[in-house]
């Protein structure tokens, strides 16, 4: 099939992609913060955009796939983050702003490479940018101005520890072919 594909495509590719590298990435801030986590179904980010998130922590897809990768912390989340990285910490001194870039840094590098291994691909990640109040605002912009293609999932358990959000946003014009299916 030639030509562009249709914007349906191009949100059923974005959201095969930000499946998998939510699953993998659920695992790894499961580990940071001690409990079995499990991605939500990703939705794209028009329809499911919350403004709940105190702190985003982005990163700039670089490589065969451009774009942003993003994990979004409620102030609950990022409180037991903390908690658990270093205990009794400041949560506006710049150990906790280090450690907040840190996790924010293996979570996205799990989901970039989660999305890399399954395309045989090449993706780096960027140094991180954090975001502060209306983290969410901020971060739609950011999409916005790439081209607006995007997906979020929730990571946590049912008893509500770890809740983030996960966001995955690719460049539209470099969506990975597929859909993938996993």
């Amino acid at each position: 099939m030639g030509g562009s594909p249709s914007a349906a495509e191009l949100t059923s590719r974005v959201l095969d992609f930000a499946r998998l590298g939510a699953d993998r990435a659920s695992r790894a801030y499961g580990l940071l913060v001690g409990s079995e986590l499990r991605p939500g179904e990703p939705a794209p980010l028009a329809r499911a955009l919350e403004a709940d998130a105190v702190l985003g922590i982005v990163f700039e897809l670089q490589g065969d796939v451009s774009g942003l990768i993003a994990l979004l912390l409620s102030e609950r989340a990022c409180g037991q983050l903390l908690d658990t990285l270093c205990p009794g910490v400041d949560p506006a001194s710049d150990r906790a702003a280090s450690a907040l870039r840190e996790a924010g840094n293996i979570v996205a590098s799990q989901a970039a490479s989660a999305v890399a291994d399954e395309l045989g691909a090449r993706i780096a990640i960027s140094v991180p940018t954090l975001l502060g109040e209306e983290a969410d605002a901020v971060l739609r912009r950011m999409i916005a101005r790439r081209g607006g293609v995007a997906a979020q999932s929730g990571l946590g358990d049912a008893a509500g520890r770890g809740q983030a959000r996960l966001v995955f946003a690719p460049d539209a014009q470099d969506v990975p072919d597929g859909p993938a299916r996993f």
